[in-house]
């Protein structure tokens, strides 16, 4: 068996492979069942701002595979506060995506989303992280 590695996100990779990381992202929820609608997301999408070019074209490849995601500012709902959108998305998501960079790990804010997701019982098993290189 050879070494286990991580998905990488980057343009080529998503263009690509994009049904790689659905795929898998369809075994943590027990299916796949979920299709690209309204309702609760899937995947929760937590990223940097400076990769947010990064962070769409992921969306864009699991969408296309009938992942549905919750990415900010997409789908904070107007006239919302923006912080309690993203407790609500991240709490309802099946699967917490981190495009991990070296922006991220920087990042406040991403900080508090991985805080947050981590302190939901029984996320620990839902973390997906993606490198960006």
């Amino acid at each position: 068996m050879g070494p286990k590695t991580t998905p990488v996100a980057n343009g080529e990779c998503i263009r690509d492979h994009p049904g790689y990381l659905a795929g898998a992202l369809k075994m943590y929820e027990g299916g796949g069942e979920e299709k690209v609608r309204g309702g609760t997301p899937t995947a929760f999408i937590s990223y940097a701002s400076q990769d947010a070019a990064v962070a769409n074209s992921l969306v864009e490849a699991l969408e296309q595979q009938g992942v549905r995601c919750w990415i900010a500012p997409r789908d904070v709902i107007p006239g919302s506060l923006y912080a309690d959108g993203i407790v609500r998305a991240i709490n309802g998501a099946s699967v917490f995506v981190l495009v991990l960079s070296a922006h991220a790990v920087g990042s406040a804010h991403v900080g508090k989303e991985i805080e947050r997701a981590s302190s939901s019982v029984g996320r620990s098993s839902r973390f997906t992280p993606i490198q960006d290189n």
